[in-house]
């Protein structure tokens, strides 16, 4: 469940729509609990998902400690990710705010960060950094995504390839 000082808004065009802040959240403030509502879908139920459900998951879902995709019931889906983010998971079914965030200001959460305890270190680096290079060279940094099952079938194949994590 969604921090109540928070409303959905449009960002801007390449983004789409975000969540920010209403009112002043404090910095350690919970800004957002997993709840009953929430949706969680294993790997294997997401690969055999429809076109069009693999397009929501893979807009609106992240994964959890559990390596589950989750897809929240109310705003929450609509929080945008950034490297330097507002908010952040300790790896429970919480978020805080981990620094103050204003009235207009997006919450954000890096979910890249929230992915790596479910890659291994190689010696090229962790294979999470293998995964977000090629996920870049995918799509680039454009978060405008056209076609986004094509993606999704692309990353899922990258990330049960052997070579992905080999060293």
């Amino acid at each position: 469940m969604l921090h109540p000082h928070t409303e959905l808004r449009f960002i801007h065009e390449q983004i789409g729509y975000g969540i920010v802040a209403t009112h002043f959240i404090p910095r350690g403030t919970v800004t957002w609990v997993r709840d009953d509502f929430d949706q969680a879908f294993a790997l294997a139920q997401v690969e055999r998902m429809a076109p069009l459900y693999r397009d929501i998951v893979a807009k609106y879902c992240f994964v959890d400690s559990r390596g589950d995709f989750v897809l929240c019931w109310d705003l929450a889906r609509y929080i945008n990710h950034a490297c330097d983010s507002s908010c952040r998971s300790a790896g429970y079914d919480f978020e805080l705010a981990v620094r103050d965030i204003h009235p207009g200001e997006e919450l954000t959460d890096d979910h890249w960060r929230d992915l790596r305890p479910f890659f291994v270190s190689t010696a090229n680096g962790s294979a999470l950094d293998v995964a977000m290079t090629a996920t870049t060279k995918l799509v680039g940094y454009d978060r405008s995504i056209t076609n986004i099952d094509h993606f999704v079938d692309r990353l899922v194949k990258l990330l049960h390839s052997p070579q992905t994590f080999a060293a």
